[in-house]
């Protein structure tokens, strides 16, 4: 009954698109297609639903881009206008302004009349109809005002308060961190009523802000019984029947690097001569063999679709006992694995693949830190540490084989890079907290070592030679995919790369063999870190899907991802093609299934990366609250009419220097190239320029940072009023008095004293 639903709304939606000249009622599509009118009605609902068809006051059915429509997602700006994200890949990106969002919020999905192009370029829309919520709870702080209640959201792409009556405060305090459930979106004008149903508690106690931003992005942080009980069902114990179809590897030399502070090792690798060439193994945990589909595990994991990292926790994808111990490639223990074994020439050519189920028994656990030292024969305080009570024949035998493996990566990587593979590597701050206060105590760049250059090339290539075998096999696949960029950030991009004196045409950029040359014309100069990100900013987003259309980051014409099922999703779904096709059976998923699990872990990691980049630049701050005043070393990274943004180099974090705080003169924006120019004196801020600044306010609140040119003046601000919650003993509607005023309103409390 279902496939012949959907059959019946495919039709109407070719009617639609290949026939009808204007808006029909039911009964003339039921009419024209022959069909039963109540099937149609319920297709039409269901199309109207997913905004695929748009029903007219009449009742009148049509495509919404003919009747003056944009459906899409709506993108909300903290400034307090957004963008409708239209469906419609022939319909442009809609402005949505003031007053024009009705109860919508930033991730619905919508749909919003077309009011012209008043703005000279682009289109407006207002929005009329909510098709799907992004969230039923609201994360903010409660504030109270005489009897109203009202909690302000965290989120400042969410424009409107979620008011809340008496009866649902649930304890929450005027000031805390709550979750609030909204129970009615249509309320009278347009304002949202929802109750509290979490109290996180203040801001500044210990763990409240992550956990702030947990709920906000509305991460599961617990799993629930039945997936752990399914967990603890999971025996690491390899049974002897097995051995019939997996192969036993446990003899061979295997390893694993990771971060030190990692707990799940879901990759080992081994490395072994063969004549001139290299036999190069890549064995992945075998997740697939505990997390069967259709269980509660698989449920659980796919709705979460990966592991968030964040700087305080981890939410994994998996319970603890599968991620940290059953599935773990923890050394000295037999484990169920998935192996790619490669032959490959001496100057990194892949002769042979072999992908099968395996077992096998890591004889170390290094780190990148360690691994890094014993391939440069250091005595360092790691080696000397993991070498304690080992024989010095076993510490040689180890080093030797990672040098031979770091001679192999350097191949590799030489090789990729020939293809054209754009190499954007950008450095990383690592943050450290106070395990007691969650406080952050450092703030350091982590180094690129060339023990991860080892690891990330192998895993590169196991990645590359399971898409090519599962593309060979003509079955259906998941694809990690990264279009070609958009010509028009390309052109932007050769605009900017002009004027920092590089020669690059738009044209010319679409070509990764181009990028790769600009890389390494930037190589070395003090503006390669901010070329490196102009260049981020203008390719895609890679993501998920089913249909192969390469990989132009890693000029590949065919990648996937499978070298960490513990934590993500789509690693696991291609462990099952994997082993399918090594028993002989049929895919255990169809294209369309396929195409579901693509948008649901694209989405899913938009969401993690979201979530971690918020939490790192909560932290940063956090840690520059006690360093107001200080001097950083800056790079300028944006150039706009309000002023210049400025990255800090040794933290990582971008703030505004606002135009007014440049000097003594009148600074103008000017374009083509994008700077800001002294009207009398001629100096001129621009894009790569450095820039010592001073740190001189941190807005936790708003994720925001101001600086000032080193050296410049800080002047007090004249009082204008007070912008903060009412004090004990002040009526709750006195929120923002200019001081005259306020000194009225002092005399009229006394007299009614």
């Amino acid at each position: 009954m279902e496939d012949q639903t959907n059959l019946l709304e495919r039709k109407i939606l070719a009617f639609f698109t290949e026939k009808a000249k204007k808006p029909l009622s039911p009964g003339s599509i039921a009419e024209e297609l022959k069909a039963n009118p109540e099937a149609v009605l319920d297709a039409l609902e269901e199309l109207e639903e997913e905004g695929k068809l748009f029903a007219n006051k009449a009742g009148r059915y049509g495509l919404p881009r003919m009747m003056g429509l944009v459906v899409g997602k709506l993108k909300g700006n903290e400034r307090g206008f957004g963008f409708i994200l239209p469906d419609d890949p022939e319909q442009r990106d809609a402005f949505v302004g003031r007053g024009n969002f009705g109860t919508a919020i930033h991730g619905d999905r919508v749909v919003g009349r077309i009011l012209g192009n008043p703005r000279g370029e682009g289109i407006e829309a207002k929005i009329i109809r909510v098709l799907a919520r992004a969230r039923e709870t609201i994360v903010g702080k409660f504030r109270v005002r005489g009897d109203v209640a009202f909690v302000a959201p965290l989120d400042r792409r969410i424009h409107v308060a979620v008011v809340v009556p008496y009866k649902d405060w649930n304890g929450a305090q005027h000031g805390e961190i709550v979750v609030a459930q909204v129970l009615d979106w249509e309320a009278p004008r347009e304002v949202p009523v929802g109750k509290i149903i979490e109290v996180l508690g203040d801001p500044d106690d210990p763990g409240v802000d992550i956990l702030a931003i947990v709920r906000k992005f509305e991460l599961p942080d617990e799993f629930p019984d039945d997936v752990l009980d399914e967990a603890k069902g999971c025996d690491p114990a390899i049974e002897e029947g097995e051995w019939s179809w997996r192969r036993n590897l446990s003899e061979d030399y295997i390893i694993t690097i990771d971060p030190a502070d990692a707990k799940d090792f879901d990759d080992a690798i081994s490395l072994e001569r063969e004549g001139e060439g290299w036999r190069l193994g890549v064995h992945i945990a075998d997740v697939s063999h505990y997390v069967s589909p259709g269980t509660e595990l698989d449920e659980e994991a796919f709705l979460r679709g990966n592991s968030v990292y964040l700087p305080d926790r981890v939410l994994p994808m998996l319970p603890e006992r599968l991620s940290n111990f059953v599935c773990s490639l923890r050394p000295g223990e037999l484990k169920r694995t998935v192996s790619v074994i490669t032959d490959l020439t001496k100057e990194g050519e892949i002769t042979s693949v072999e992908v099968l189920p395996t077992a096998i028994n890591s004889r170390h656990r290094l780190w990148y830190e360690l691994a890094q030292d014993l391939i440069e024969g250091k005595k360092s305080p790691d080696v000397q540490e993991f070498g304690h009570g080992k024989p010095q024949a076993e510490m040689n035998e180890l080093a030797r084989r990672l040098r031979r493996m770091d001679e192999l990566a350097k191949v590799l990587y030489k090789r990729r890079l020939a293809r054209g593979a754009i190499d954007l590597d950008q450095p990383e701050a690592k943050i450290t907290l106070d395990s007691s206060t969650g406080k952050p105590l450092e703030i350091r760049i982590k180094e690129r070592l060339k023990a991860h250059q080892l690891i990330e090339e192998f895993m590169l290539l196991a990645n590359e030679a399971v898409a090519k075998l599962l593309t060979d096999a003509k079955g259906p696949s998941l694809y990690r995919v990264h279009d070609k960029p958009d010509p028009k950030s390309l052109r932007h991009l050769a605009k900017s790369l002009k004027y920092l004196q590089i020669d690059f045409s738009g044209d010319e950029l679409t070509d990764p063999k181009a990028m790769q040359r600009l890389i390494k014309v930037a190589t070395g100069k003090p503006l390669e870190r901010l070329i490196k990100y102009l260049l981020l900013r203008s390719l895609q987003r890679a993501e998920y899907s089913p249909k192969n259309i390469g990989h132009f980051g890693l000029a590949s014409g065919c990648y996937t991802h499978f070298t960490s099922p513990i934590r993500r999703y789509p690693d696991l779904v291609i462990h099952r093609l994997l082993k399918a096709l090594h028993r002989g059976d049929g895919p255990p998923y169809g294209r369309s299934e396929l195409g579901e699990i693509a948008n649901h872990t694209s989405g899913t990691e938009e969401i993690a990366e979201e979530a971690e980049r918020e939490a790192d630049t909560f932290k940063k701050l956090e840690y520059l609250t006690g360093h107001l005043g200080d001097i950083f070393a800056g790079t300028i990274t944006g150039v706009i009419p309000k002023g210049v943004f400025v990255e800090l180099n040794d933290l990582l974090i971008e703030g505004l220097v606002h135009v007014t705080k440049l000097g003594d003169d009148y600074y103008r924006f000017q374009e083509s190239p994008d700077q800001l120019v002294g009207q009398s004196t001629g100096k001129s801020y621009r894009l790569g320029d450095q820039l010592q600044v001073q740190v001189v306010g941190v807005d936790l609140a708003m994720l925001r940072l101001d600086l000032n040119p080193a050296g410049a003046k800080s002047e007090r601000k004249p009082d204008r009023g007070r912008r903060r919650p009412p004090a004990p003993g002040e009526p709750h509607w006195l929120k923002y008095i200019p001081p005259k005023h306020r000194r009225r309103a002092k005399k009229k409390r006394r007299g009614k004293k």
